[in-house]
């Protein structure tokens, strides 16, 4: 297993191809734009962000589950059966979906670029469309995106702030031709790690993205705030870090989460491979600079298709058809999650070719670039896995138990 070629395939995308210098209308592709009207009808277009955070369309959006995945696709027997095989989990799957015990491993997460449009129901009840024009029900008020302060940017109205409980529906549409986002473009750069070099669109702090958002710190005591899109390199220090600017301009900064241990993590993007958490004790230094090729727009992101494949188990035997992933993820949009020495991988399942348990921690990942990673410290990738469905074209469902695969090849 080369643990570097996730690295490199990084490198490949942002480093070999030879394109010219873009526009903002062209890097503004990648933020996400839409339509918000209000519970009292009135309404807002332009530029949207969560919070002060995700604004791109290959942000990932996250929301608990209001209902299981295979509710709509299993009889009342075969839920009985998983019943029954699933009894010596720590609390029983069933119970993970009870109300009273909410469980953080059955969130739906896509990017927000495979959204079609999110609409307020009844009970604290979104409904999430996606492009292909599937609903999903989600749960406010358990955390993640449906539970965050929406902005968006009307050229007309200015810079609005809402709540979603203020909110009947968000239409996703295409970011305008040449569109001048009042927000700031994405941040783009090369990240160096202990464990190689990303090279792609960074969230920086878990928060930060856009050329117009500030990195915090104090300059002997003094608070300084510095725009992304003013600064060239970041290094890493004992206690903070050393920012050079644009202007040539050199200055040390620290007591601040921005510039120093108290990072939440650095997150590269590449266009084909998902993205990577970096923790910041691996974190080295950062150099921004314009990207290679504009982020992807939202005609990029295609209409998510079911989950299919093969699965062969450790007996001899094989099952192939739609599958549904943990008992969770049932859309090729939706993540698989893992690590690999302390860095954090999601990447949809779209990428995925191959999955084969290695041992109760790990799993090898094979991608369809060729590349593959061992990724373990995530229920998606051991032993922790609440298993499999797969449906065949003919015939019943089989529910799967991880100890049981040999792998996975998706479609």
């Amino acid at each position: 297993m080369k643990k570097n070629s996730f690295i490199r395939c990084l490198l490949i995308w942002g480093g070999i191809l030879i394109a010219p210098m873009y526009l903002n209308g062209q890097l503004c592709q990648g933020v996400i734009y839409g339509k918000i009207t209000l519970k009292n009808g009135t309404q807002y277009q332009g530029q949207i962000r969560w919070g002060n955070e995700e604004a791109l369309w290959d942000d990932i959006f996250e929301s608990a589950k209001y209902e299981r995945p295979m509710q709509n696709l299993l009889t009342r027997e075969e839920a009985r059966r998983i019943r029954r095989r699933t009894e010596e989990f720590e609390f029983g799957f069933m119970a993970l979906w009870e109300d009273k015990t909410p469980n953080q491993n059955f969130a739906f997460r896509c990017y927000f670029g495979h959204i079609s449009s999110l609409k307020a129901q009844k009970d604290n009840v979104v409904l999430l469309t996606l492009k292909n024009d599937q609903g999903i029900r989600l749960k406010m008020n358990r955390g993640g995106d449906l539970d965050t302060d929406i902005v968006i940017f009307d050229y007309r109205k200015g810079r609005r702030r809402f709540g979603f409980d203020e909110i009947e529906t968000i239409l996703f549409q295409e970011t305008p031709e040449n569109y001048n986002c009042p927000l700031g473009v994405p941040i783009y750069g090369r990240v160096s790690t202990t464990m190689g070099t990303f090279e792609g669109f960074i969230t920086w702090d878990m928060e930060e993205c856009l050329g117009n958002d500030k990195i915090s710190g104090k300059d002997n005591g003094k608070k300084i705030d510095l725009a992304f899109g003013n600064i060239q390199t970041l290094k890493s220090r004992k206690d903070g870090s050393m920012i050079t600017l644009k202007n040539g301009r050199a200055l040390f900064l620290n007591e601040h989460d921005d510039v120093g241990p108290g990072n939440h993590g650095i997150t590269v993007r590449g266009l084909h491979l998902g993205q990577v958490s970096i923790e910041w004790k691996n974190f080295i230094s950062a150099a921004f600079m314009k990207p290679q090729l504009p982020p992807p727009a939202y005609d990029y992101f295609k209409a998510p298709q079911l989950l299919a494949g093969t699965v062969y188990l450790n007996n001899g035997s094989e099952l192939t058809g739609q599958v549904i992933y943990d008992l969770d993820e049932i859309y090729d949009v939706e993540f698989l999650n893992g690590e690999n020495s302390e860095y954090k991988y999601s990447i949809p399942f779209s990428y995925v070719k191959k999955i084969e348990p290695q041992n109760d921690k790990f799993a090898a990942v094979y991608l369809n670039d060729e590349s593959q990673l061992l990724l373990g410290n995530n229920s998606d990738v051991t032993i922790r896995n609440h298993g499999l469905i797969v449906r065949p074209l003919v015939g019943r469902a089989e529910y799967l138990e991880w100890k049981d695969i040999k792998h996975i090849d998706f479609e």
